[in-house]
């Protein structure tokens, strides 16, 4: 998008807190997370910096490929840790099963979310295909590592909630990478199976 330096640390900042801004507002749960705990915008600006100065070379060394494999393997562990952290801020709140699994997919997605559009791309969990390539599961991932975690908190008294926390982290990140590497994708609509419209013809006047 040619951003600067600044532009840059904005919409890493938005990506990063953005889904966890949303959830806390929506919960009522105010100030939200980053304003009590200001070590995320030093980590995101530290990071972002880095970012800056370092990702010309990575870019190079990837041939640009948005898509390398060590990338989907870092966004699938945050993920999954959003995804976890989102849906268990949710149940301490105080929120039902659909709300709590629903915030942990916005925890883990809504960043990203924010971040196609302060870009003007296309909404990375809304498409299966982008710029003409196939984008592999991605809010899915997330939804199912959530369903996983809140089903085991809020329904298996007996596991530990460590291990309900572990079980909802590996299945977002196995779910995000297995799909990754087998290039599966959600079915998506497809104009081709749309029927041709038929336009009355037009008649000129004189």
């Amino acid at each position: 998008a040619n951003m600067d330096l600044l532009g840059c640390i904005v919409v890493a900042a938005v990506t990063c807190v953005g889904g966890g801004s949303t959830r806390d507002v929506l919960i009522g749960r105010t100030p939200v997370f980053w304003l009590r705990e200001v070590v995320y915008l030093e980590v995101i600006v530290a990071c972002s910096f880095a970012t800056f100065l370092f990702w010309p070379r990575a870019e190079q060394q990837w041939r640009g490929n948005p898509d390398h494999e060590l990338l989907a393997f870092a966004d699938a562990l945050g993920m999954g840790a959003f995804a976890v952290l989102g849906s268990d801020v949710a149940i301490k709140e105080g929120c039902s099963t659909l709300p709590c699994v629903c915030f942990g997919l916005m925890s883990a997605t809504f960043g990203g979310l924010m971040r196609d559009v302060l870009t003007r791309r296309p909404v990375r969990i809304l498409h299966a295909r982008i710029d003409g390539v196939e984008k592999t599961l991605y809010g899915t991932a997330a939804l199912v590592g959530s369903i996983v975690f809140v089903f085991l908190r809020l329904y298996c008294p007996n596991v530990n909630d460590d291990v309900a926390a572990a079980a909802g982290f590996l299945a977002t990140c196995g779910v995000r990478i297995t799909a990754y590497r087998k290039r599966v994708v959600l079915p998506s609509y497809l104009d081709k199976f749309r029927a041709p419209r038929v336009y009355p013809p037009t008649t000129a006047h004189s």
